[in-house]
């Protein structure tokens, strides 16, 4: 989906199932911390350094090693999970960006 206008969120999404036609989605890089016993972080702060809104985002997609997780928008500037929590805290998107490579879109 391509905005019209100037928006705060990076991409929109829509699925028969969630109930509603359409959700804004921030996507972020997200990293693991070798200084936190490799437990993963989304930092989700805008260039203004505060998070996120619900106005704004709904779900935020963090990006690591070529996987790709979901999760709801808690309006909340860093969003933490252990490593071998990941597919149980967040959303594992069964399409990742490893995948994408090569293929027509």
């Amino acid at each position: 989906m391509e905005s019209v206008a100037p928006e705060v969120f990076d991409i929109g999404i829509t699925k028969s199932d969630m109930g509603r036609e359409f959700y804004r989605v921030q996507i972020k890089s997200a990293r693991r911390r070798d200084d936190r016993n490799g437990e993963v972080v989304i930092y989700a702060k805008k260039n203004n350094g505060k998070p996120y809104t619900l106005e704004e985002a709904d779900y935020l997609i963090g990006i690591l090693d070529g996987d790709v997780y979901m999760l709801e928008n808690r309006e909340l500037s860093e969003y933490w999970c252990p490593a071998h929590a990941l597919s149980e805290k967040w959303t594992k998107l069964e399409i990742g960006i490893e995948t994408l490579k090569g293929e027509a879109i």
